[in-house]
């Protein structure tokens, strides 16, 4: 019997890796624009970044279409190429190097998936030396591919001296055009950081906000210093769902959790979950306390001092920033008519699929911090001067701090959502985005048609929304036991029997 037992990545696994982690031409491309944007600010360079659609016969490793990615990095030096060929772990979690992208290790796998077969890697590892290339294919991956040295004149595009990495794929199946991915990447990229992104020699333009706001806290000697938040609200028809508000490493500069990964492990709630939002809470020290799953932070983090501090800090002044920055954007709830419409057939969900998980917390008021946890306030407390209060009569109703409404909530098979709506620019009418978090859009032509007519045909509506909400829920959930089809009508016949 062997000593020892080892697994080995096979072709077949690559192969299913690459073509199933994503969906779209745009999100595997942003991928590799990502580990682009981490190798030049391991360069401490803002990123500028190449994107090329190349047509057929034009580059002298191609015969077809081709696409490559260009970046003003420090090239694939002797730890980056080690660093990349380990899958499920990024080169950037471990390192000290701060504004990095890549958590889980696997965004190399996209170049695979955009063509029909190998891609090349093009680099300059060291100022103002020769250019060096491999070829990599499902079958070098797991044997091994050795650098060739690159002919001088050979690549007339590249940087004459300066270190870059280029990621070449050949035969490139993309099926769009050079405009078409211009504006799919404005829609994929971040809003909270600097760079320079061209597609065929044209800028990706930058979102913008429609609503933001910047926050200092005081000093907090247990988060190490002060808490930095930014948020804001982007204009309409612009958010996807790789969006939302990040916790960051001040330090560093690095993504290290995303809010809707961590807000249950955390019991994080109120107006900072909101899915509208964009923007980052950095304090430093996390990076010290991040892992490479879906939650991006230790689970135990959470019960630790500093962990209670950080969650004291979101409730009270995340939340505050929030609901301030949501509330200009959107005056008087005017995007709550839909989930007001589908609160009575809540009822239904509940019959069939039982009562959703009560809610992890309220949103805690301008001035009062949480009561069951002493982190923050235990943290706070000595730098604070506090004065006695002087009796005031009741407030009236016009002095009273609006409130966002409390969210509905309802279960589909064991699962718990928090319901929200707005415009997306996704093409589905519903769909679930990180957190277990259900968005309805607002801007779909259908919700739009039906929304206008919910009085005089309420039982078109109601199916309709029933339908929506569970073929986001079996989208988000699908193990492929059942066809989507079959499974969603299934679960409408529970929600409405008698349909």
């Amino acid at each position: 019997m062997k000593k020892e037992m080892k697994l080995q990545p096979t072709e077949g696994l690559l192969e299913a890796l690459s073509h199933n982690l994503y969906d779209s031409v745009d999100a595997e491309v942003g991928e590799l624009i990502f580990n682009a944007m981490d190798a030049a600010t391991l360069a401490n360079r803002d990123p500028i970044i190449q994107v090329k659609i190349w047509q057929a016969g034009e580059h002298p490793l191609s015969k077809g279409p081709a696409l490559s990615v260009l970046d003003n990095g420090v090239g694939f030096t002797d730890e980056v190429s080690e660093r990349y060929c380990r899958l499920g772990e990024s080169f950037w979690v471990h390192h000290k190097q701060g504004g990095m992208h890549g958590r889980h290790g696997v965004g190399k796998l996209s170049a695979m998936a955009l063509g029909v077969g190998p891609y090349y890697i093009i680099t300059r590892s060291v100022h103002g030396s020769g250019i060096k290339m491999v070829r990599l294919s499902k079958s070098s991956m797991t044997t091994g591919a050795k650098w060739q040295e690159v002919a001088a004149g050979r690549f007339l595009h590249l940087p004459e001296v300066e270190t870059f990495s280029e990621i070449f794929v050949p035969d490139f199946r993309g099926g769009v055009t050079p405009e078409e991915l211009q504006q799919q990447l404005t829609l994929r990229l971040p809003v909270t950081q600097s760079w320079q992104i061209s597609v065929n020699g044209q800028p990706v333009q930058r979102r913008h906000f429609s609503a933001q706001v910047n926050f200092v806290s005081e000093d907090v000697p247990i988060l190490g210093g002060q808490v930095e938040i930014q948020l804001g609200v982007l204009e309409q028809d612009s958010t996807n769902q790789d969006d939302g508000v990040w916790l960051v490493d001040k330090r560093l500069g690095r993504l290290v959790a995303r809010m809707g990964d961590v807000r249950r492990a955390a019991g994080i709630g109120g107006a900072i979950c909101h899915p509208s939002l964009v923007g980052t809470v950095a304090v430093h020290g996390l990076a010290e306390v991040s892992t490479t799953n879906r939650g991006g932070i230790k689970a135990g983090f959470w019960t630790t001092p500093r962990g209670e501090a950080l969650h004291d800090a979101i409730m009270l002044w995340g939340n505050e920033q929030a609901a301030k920055v949501l509330g200009e954007e959107l005056p008087g709830n005017k995007n709550s008519m839909l989930l007001d419409s589908l609160q009575p057939h809540l009822s239904l969900f509940e019959q069939a699929f039982g009562s959703p998980s009560p809610q992890q917390q309220e949103q805690p008021s301008a001035t009062e911090r949480p009561r069951h946890r002493e982190g923050l306030r235990s943290s706070v407390a000595p730098t604070v001067e506090r004065k006695p209060r002087e009796p005031r009569a009741p407030r009236t109703e016009e002095e009273k701090r609006p409130q966002l409404p409390t969210q509905p909530r309802m279960r589909i098979e064991g699962l718990t959502y928090d319901l929200w709506s707005y415009v997306t620019t996704t093409d589905l009418p519903a769909e679930v985005r990180p957190g277990n978090t259900m968005v309805l859009n607002l801007g779909h032509p259908e919700v739009k048609r039906l929304l206008s007519r919910r009085q005089s045909a309420p039982l078109t509506f109601r199916d309709a929304l029933v339908r929506w909400l569970i073929e986001a829920h079996v989208v988000e959930n699908n193990d492929g036991s059942t066809p989507p089809f079959k499974r969603v009508y299934d679960l409408m016949a529970r929600v409405i029997p008698n349909k």
